[in-house]
């Protein structure tokens, strides 16, 4: 007899001679059927008992057990079954066992020789496992591990966790184990009498997360544990400690929050401890004081037009985000801002203090209140052939006590146009009228003029139009595309005098390259500008491949047709009517190279002025990459030559073994000085990520760093701070 006969015979004899038929109760007080087949079905009409042979198969509510032989008691609802036993949940977790007795509605049982596969991966064995409530699997002389077997070695995984007692109670998604033996790779590492953690089927969940170690030569060894609490779904916070050996504990706490149209997040630590301050030059060992840091940061999109937000950043001293490895920038910014966003159109509202945090700056950064700018742009083609574009900038910067402050209003109106000729010329003009108003408070000296002073208040309109004509000719090869296309551009723009009173705030850092060459007036920002006419010539040229190989080459250099009464400073490859020769050359073949070279040639002698080198190759398992800089000094800047090189290498030299190193080395001043080198080796494997650095620094001892460190990180998977395939880095 089929398994599909006796499976509809023996519901209608069941029907027939059972009152209560072949139901269990629910949690709800109704009945759920139990559906079942098998070769063989043996009813014991006396002791109400169903017994199943060969291929037994049976369901309820969502949950399949399966096995050689399952006998069930209809009187107490007890399933027992034994050889090959398998049962799947409602929820995707697979159970094995040698033997297994269910009740309740399959909620509660016995079970021996389990093992057990999770719906994340994560598997569990014991000797013997009992479920009750429905939730709850309580485990003897248990294993469990999120980890797949070793390919070279099945019975080690990358991780384990060892017990004499795990209970997995699937309600509240957590793991709990009793007098505990970690193990990596087989070998023990560590032992716990109790400790807990999520089983992975939850997004968040609060427990400790994994410690990690370091090595400070000026604070000694140092280990940071911390504890995750899920506060709530759109809720979390981190709190921690790190101590260390030659130095007081730091505090650390982290808040995050996610509305429905915002979110928010805020860090900070604290602590109690000296620094090495600089004073007049010199260095200076301070007391203890209270040191810290907070930083935060939110947005709110109001509504689909209108969006603000905040970002925050202040510590207590210039040495405190280096020396407790926080960050490493040198100027922290604090914003306050809204945006509009209106089909073309774009307006925001920044206000804006900077804290300065490097060791030789005497003056602090300014504080911007308010900046203000709006963009309008007309449709394509709704204004003779081209489009109306208007700009409008309102900037305040303020400054400390007697120190100058400006305020500037800006417009900019005007027209840009584009045309394709029929053999093929592509001519771009642009037309517009810059209008500025300043008023000057406290007016700096050495900025502007020494016989100016006080306040004042300028105005200037200006007119500026630039006519560009390009002629790009194309060939299609086999595989790829050759394009060549020389470019000329004329830019025209009255005769102006630089007016003392008009300060320069944001016209400073002055340079050239392929980026803004053509530009209409190459200062940057808008406090000088860039007067008489020029000329502005380049060729660009490149081979593009089908496959996304492709290699370009970019020359240009622009003239001045008035000689006498230029604006730029000396070095910023424009201040002779033949400006400087800037260059760059791209370059990709496949995925295994990439090159950006950009360069800057003294026009006359052709003598090199800048270089910038980003470089990245791949051979096989080796990754290399490597960035290059060299710039003379540039006048009324305050920087002097520099040069400096960057190497970056990645050896992966198995699956998930991976060695790298990177090096800094000034070379401004010739001797080839050594600023920084690391050496990190890593396991990346699919469960669990082990990173070990070390990095030597030659440091100013005021700037709070250190000049040997060591940094340890472990991330386990379902244990926390673990991202499949990637390194965990300090800062």
């Amino acid at each position: 007899m089929s398994s599909r006969t006796i499976f509809y015979s023996l519901l209608a004899a069941s029907y027939l001679m059972c009152p209560a038929q072949i139901f269990a109760a629910t949690d709800s007080g109704k009945s759920t059927p139990v559906d079942f087949s098998a070769d063989q079905v043996i009813y014991d009409d006396v002791n109400q008992i169903i017994t199943l042979r060969g291929n037994v198969e049976m369901e309820q509510s969502g949950r399949i057990l399966k096995a050689d032989e399952i006998s069930h008691e209809l009187k107490t609802d007890t399933a027992h079954a034994k050889g090959k036993v398998v049962l799947l949940d409602e929820k995707g977790n697979t159970y094995f066992a040698d033997e297994l007795t269910l009740q309740k509605d399959m909620k509660e049982g016995f079970i021996a020789g389990l093992k057990t596969l999770l719906n994340d991966g994560s598997r569990f064995t014991a000797r013997e496992g009992r479920r009750t409530e429905g939730r709850k699997t309580e485990m003897v002389e248990a294993t469990y591990t999120p980890c797949l077997p070793c390919k070279k070695n099945p019975e080690k995984f990358p991780w384990m966790i060892k017990a004499d007692k795990v209970t997995h109670d699937q309600a509240e998604k957590t793991i709990e184990y009793e007098d505990a033996t970690m193990e990596l790779f087989g070998l023990p590492v560590a032992w716990l009498p109790y400790f807990s953690h999520p089983d992975g089927t939850e997004r968040q969940k609060s427990g400790v997360l994994p410690p990690s170690f370091g090595y400070d030569s000026e604070m000694g060894l140092n280990t940071t544990q911390r504890y995750y609490w899920a506060v709530a779904p759109d809720t979390d916070a981190t709190f921690g400690i790190r101590a260390y050996t030659k130095d007081s504990p730091v505090m650390q706490a982290q808040y995050r929050k996610k509305y429905n149209h915002a979110e928010m997040e805020w860090d900070g630590s604290f602590t109690y401890s000296d620094r090495t301050d600089r004073t007049a030059g010199n260095n200076v060992n301070t007391d203890k004081d209270p040191r810290g840091h907070l930083f935060g940061e939110g947005v709110w999109d109001m509504n689909d037009k209108w969006r603000s937000g905040y970002e925050i950043a202040v510590t207590s001293d210039n040495q405190y985000l280096r020396q407790y490895d926080v960050t490493s920038k040198r100027v922290l910014e604090n914003r306050v801002y809204a945006e509009r966003f209106d089909a073309r159109d774009y307006a925001v509202f920044n206000l804006l203090a900077y804290q300065d945090t490097r060791i030789n700056r005497t003056v602090d950064q300014p504080n911007i209140l308010p900046e203000i700018q709006a963009q309008f742009l007309g449709d394509p083609g709704s204004f003779m052939g081209g489009r109306w574009e208007m700009d409008m900038y309102g900037l305040g910067v303020q400054r400390e006590g007697s120190d100058q402050d400006v305020m500037r209003f800006s417009t900019d109106v005007g027209w840009k146009g584009k045309h394709v000729s029929k053999m093929g010329l592509v001519h771009n003009l642009s037309a517009f009228v810059q209008t500025d108003l300043y008023h000057v408070t406290d007016q700096d000296l050495p900025l502007t003029d020494p016989d100016a002073g006080g306040n004042n208040s300028e105005y200037r309109v200006i007119p500026m139009a630039q006519w560009q004509v390009s002629y790009p000719f194309a060939k299609r090869n086999e595989n790829s595309q050759t394009v060549i296309e020389p470019i000329v551009s004329f830019t025209a723009t009255p005769n102006i005098d630089l007016d003392a009173d008009i300060p320069n705030e944001d016209s400073q850092d002055v340079q050239i390259d392929a980026s803004n060459l053509f530009e209409a007036n190459r200062f940057p920002g808008r406090d000088l500008i860039e007067d008489s006419s020029h000329v502005t010539y380049g060729m660009r040229t490149g081979i593009f491949g089908d496959s996304g190989s492709m290699g370009s080459v970019f020359l240009g250099q622009s003239y001045r047709l008035q000689d006498d009464d230029n604006p730029f400073p000396v070095g910023s490859g424009l201040s002779n009517q033949r400006s400087d020769i800037v260059g760059q050359v791209t370059g990709r073949y496949e995925d295994n190279l990439e090159l950006n070279y950009r360069f800057q040639l003294d026009s006359n002698k052709l003598k090199s002025e800048r270089h910038e080198l980003d470089a990245y190759g791949k051979i096989g398992a080796l990754r290399m990459g490597t960035t290059y800089l060299y710039a003379n000094a540039l006048a009324g800047t305050g920087l002097t030559d520099r040069e400096q090189i960057n190497t970056n290498l990645f050896y992966k030299f198995t699956d998930d073994w991976q060695l790298r190193t990177g090096t800094v080395f000034d070379l401004s001043n010739g001797d080839k000085e050594l600023r920084r080198a690391d050496l990190g080796l890593d396991y990346l494997g699919e469960c669990l990520g082990v990173s070990f650095t070390t990095r030597r620094s030659v440091i100013d001892p005021a700037t709070g760093e250190s000049d040997l460190e060591f940094f340890f990180n472990i991330g386990l998977k379902n244990l926390g701070e673990f991202k499949q395939g990637q390194a965990i880095l300090p800062h």
